[in-house]
């Protein structure tokens, strides 16, 4: 509760009087919504929160009431979020999440894409890295995002110590050879069905 209200900047006098804190973030959700707003708190890397903290937030949404949604939570995490909710201590938890979705591994077509698009963002021309340098990143990333980022950005990292200005496949594989980056398997069979954690609830 005190990080979410000094995320809010809303004025606490006893930080450590929970039922202060509460009674000023609920009041909080209430005077948005009356000004037309709705209030939502976004929580990455939601995999790492315990049992006792999902419970936590879960209490917050009987701010809710009805039909009237004031605040609305959006979890973001890892696989393992997945699992975390799945527990039967925090079925009433999972029992409030309206909408869900996982996002799967992108395929080669995809990390080709996405790799030029942010080198475009940053005012590059989208082509600093060679298809078989992309082939061999999508291989070892297995197409996870944030795996792509760390081969990409050292990638060039290396090509630039090299005075090269593209990446080829060979920078790509003494990279690799180094050992700079672990590449780990996933934490579980991914599913054809959606899911993830988007909780709200009355």
């Amino acid at each position: 509760m005190r990080w979410i209200n000094n995320s809010l900047d809303i004025p606490i006098t006893d930080p450590s009087d929970n039922v202060e804190m509460f009674e000023s973030f609920q009041n909080f959700v209430i005077g948005q919504f009356a000004e037309g707003h709705r209030v939502v708190i976004v929580i990455d890397e939601a995999q790492n929160l315990g049992t006792e903290i999902l419970e936590e937030l879960r209490m917050l949404t009987n701010i809710n009431s009805g039909k009237n949604e004031l605040l609305q939570l959006i979890l973001i995490g890892q696989p393992e979020l997945r699992a975390l909710l799945s527990q039967h201590n925090l079925r009433q938890f999972a029992q409030r999440v309206a909408v869900s979705f996982h996002l799967r591994e992108m395929d080669c077509e995809t990390t080709s894409e996405y790799i030029s698009h942010r080198l475009k963002r940053v005012g590059g021309s989208g082509e600093a890295f060679t298809e078989d340098a992309v082939k061999l990143i999508y291989e070892k990333s297995r197409g996870i995002p944030r795996v792509v980022n760390k081969l990409c950005e050292l990638s060039l990292v290396y090509a630039a110590s090299f005075g090269k200005d593209t990446v080829e496949v060979d920078t790509v594989q003494e990279l690799l050879d180094d050992g700079l980056v672990l590449l780990t398997d996933p934490p579980f069979e991914q599913h054809e069905e959606i899911h993830g954690a988007d909780p709200q609830g009355s």
